[in-house]
Order: C-alpha cells, then structure tokens, then sequence
C-alpha cells in the first residue's frame, strides 16, 4: 500500500525536470526551491534571502509556479538546418529595414554584422524579395535590432537571432537548442508592440 502512494510522487520527481542553479530569481524566491537543489546551492540560497514571516507557508501553487520557471530548459541540439532559415530570414528583415535608414545609420548596422554578414545582407539587397511586405517603422526596427545585439554572442550571429525574433514573431516557435529563447524573445516582443509600449 505504502509503495502505491509513492509511485506519483516518485513519477513526477523522474519526470520534473531539475532547477538551474543560475537560475534568474529574486532571493526570497529563491529560498522557496532549496529543497529541490544541491545542499551547497541551496545553503548558498538560503543565506541571500531574507527572513520569512513567522509563520507563513508558502502556497503549492507558488512553489509549483516557481519551480517552472526555474527548471533548465530542456537541452536540444543545434539544428544546421534551423540555423540556415533563421539566418535567411534575418537577412531578409535587415534588407528591409536598411531601407528606411539613413547612410550613417544604415553604415553603422552594417558594421555590427561583421564583414561576411554585411556582405551577405548587401547581396541580397540585389535580389528580388519573394514577398515585398512593408519594411518595420525605424523606431520599432532599432528596438528590434538592439534586443538581437544584446542576445547575440558575436556580432555575426546577429542575424540569425533577428531571423528567430522574426519566426517567435509570426508564432513559429520550432527554434533548436540555441534558438527557441530568441523565438520566445520575439514573440514577447510582439506582444509589447502591439500593446503599443514600444509605440
């Protein structure tokens, strides 16, 4: 009888995936999950947080909600295949929206690619686009080339995550193992647009 009620909690304990120790969390949120790490990342966790009110239990769901959030991401591999259509793709929107800059600004972007990158962004500027669409607004594409600079670990992967911005965007969310955070970066980033917060 014992061993049936432990095989649920046994279940999701297989299942669950495990806490990042790097985790991004306030302190205090922090101390709510040192069950579920190492005895010395949680030590080190309980001694940044602050006292809690005596007396007070965290709720289920709270813990639940955190330990979401601060599960490690499941760890796929990069996909050549992903990697080449996001790059594509961020070729296609940077064509676009060099369009609408000025030679100093447009100069500028074109030097934070890197040579190859510039390059390619400019040969494809001679090619006739399958889809003319409307290039983004200036303000709106600088905010959207700065969120890909900051996510960018070179300056030639800038991009590829523009084009996975791009995709997370349109609600394509099949990135790979580098590329599905941008594609939620840019669906989020979407949602602000069209909350109008970067109007």
């Amino acid at each position: 009888m014992q061993r049936r009620r432990a095989l649920p909690a046994l279940a999701v304990l297989v299942v669950r995936r495990p806490i990042d120790a790097a985790a991004d969390l306030d302190p205090r949120a922090r101390a709510l999950l040192i069950l579920e790490v190492d005895r010395d990342t949680g030590a080190r966790w309980l001694a940044e947080a602050p006292l809690a009110r005596r007396g007070w239990r965290p709720q289920p769901g709270l813990v639940a909600a955190l330990r979401r959030v601060a599960s490690a991401a499941p760890r796929f591999a990069e996909d050549p295949d992903v990697a080449r259509l996001e790059r594509g793709r961020g070729r296609e929107w940077l064509v676009a929206a060099i369009a609408g800059l000025d030679a100093d600004a447009r100069g500028r972007w074109l030097a934070a690619l890197g040579e190859c990158e510039a390059a390619a962004v400019l040969a494809m500027e001679a090619v006739p686009r399958r889809e003319p669409g409307s290039p983004p607004g200036v303000a709106s594409a600088a905010a959207w080339f700065a969120l890909a600079s900051s996510l960018a670990t070179e300056p030639e992967e800038r991009s590829r995550v523009l084009g996975a911005l791009v995709f997370g965007a349109e609600g394509d969310m099949n990135g790979d193992g580098r590329s599905w955070r941008w594609r939620r970066a840019g669906a989020q980033m979407r949602a602000l647009e069209e909350s109008e917060w970067l109007a």
